[in-house]
């Protein structure tokens, strides 16, 4: 017989919340009038689960192991967060659910507008943008059918892992768009480590990768150098100098790519496809964290077609340098 309590009580849904906090602007195109179609004129930033669901696959993609063929890594791919292969059978919705609310009483949209480059200070050149400001607090609520809870585990350790790593949003690479879950309390560098280390070895990637002494400013990086793996695989993890804010932080991430990776030379470290070159995306993906009372820049390094370079290895280690990592 039934139990009518347990079936009143009962769901067919799995779900988890998670609170953050804006730390640096966070610059998302929102929308735009109806008779105009050109996205650089959006109206407002506003963050949607859609956009942090294509940051988790970037992110997932960036962590698997080399042994993957194209073919079996997209259908992997598909099976955790949906798509389609030109219509055919293949084609599935994610099993994935992502649902975005305030707790600061304020929608999650913004028409005010910040500096996509700080370090240029007022000039025109800074370009302004609608942003959301930091110290917003949102929250993120995460779904899946019970019949899809099989790959429970791996939605939250990928989100556990995205949210330690990643910024989110224009300028995502360069300081801007971080945000911290209200979790995340690393009282110093050394809990910051071994909580990378744990998810790491949760996702079964313990093997992928060597955990760095605690006096090096490289916290982690990948056993195997280079292979024919089809995206940008995580290859480095970087944690620089601490500062008061994460403002100064930010800009100094700025600041370092207008250095280290100037106009007038080869830009390896991502260019806008000026001069007939094609757009290179930076392979140094910087963030902010906060751990204990200092905010601190994070740099994941990725793979990419500059990697054996020795240009490429100076104007990496010129941008590091000039965010206090020890090289």
């Amino acid at each position: 017989m039934y139990d009518l309590n347990e079936l009143k009580d009962g769901t067919a849904i799995l779900s988890k919340s998670f609170d953050f906090t804006i730390l640096t602007p966070l610059f998302m195109h929102g929308w735009h009038s109806t008779d105009d179609h050109n996205r650089g004129r959006a109206v407002n930033a506003e963050l949607r689960g859609s956009s942090i669901r294509g940051v988790l696959r970037y992110w997932w993609r960036s962590l698997q192991t080399g042994n993957n063929t194209p073919a079996s890594l997209l259908q992997k791919e598909q099976a955790l967060f949906g798509g389609s292969s030109g219509g055919d059978e293949s084609t599935c919705r994610s099993p994935l659910l992502l649902m975005l609310s305030s707790r600061d009483r304020e929608a999650i949209r913004d028409t005010k507008m910040d500096k996509l480059c700080p370090h240029r200070g007022n000039t025109n050149m800074a370009i302004p943008s609608f942003a959301l400001k930091p110290e917003r607090k949102l929250r993120i609520e995460m779904k899946v059918l019970n019949k899809d809870s099989q790959g429970w585990d791996t939605y939250v350790n990928y989100f556990l892992i995205t949210f330690m790593l990643a910024g989110f949003g224009q300028r995502s690479r360069r300081g801007s768009g971080a945000v911290q879950l209200d979790e995340f309390k690393w009282m110093d560098v050394t809990e910051f480590r071994k909580a990378l280390q744990t998810i790491l070895t949760d996702l079964h990637l313990g093997q992928e990768f060597n955990f760095r002494p605690n006096h090096s400013s490289c916290l982690v990086e990948r056993t195997v150098q280079t292979d024919t793996y089809p995206y940008p695989r995580l290859m480095r993890i970087w944690l620089g100098q601490a500062s008061n804010s994460a403002k100064d932080v930010r800009t100094k991430i700025s600041e370092a790519g207008h250095i280290a990776n100037p106009g007038n030379s080869q830009q390896m470290l991502g260019n806008v496809g000026r001069r007939g070159t094609p757009r290179l995306a930076s392979p140094l993906l910087c963030t902010v964290r906060r751990i204990g009372r200092d905010y601190y820049p994070l740099v994941s390094e990725m793979s990419n077609l500059h990697m054996n370079e020795p240009d490429y290895t100076t104007q990496r280690n010129k941008f590091l340098q000039n965010l206090g990592v020890s090289i």
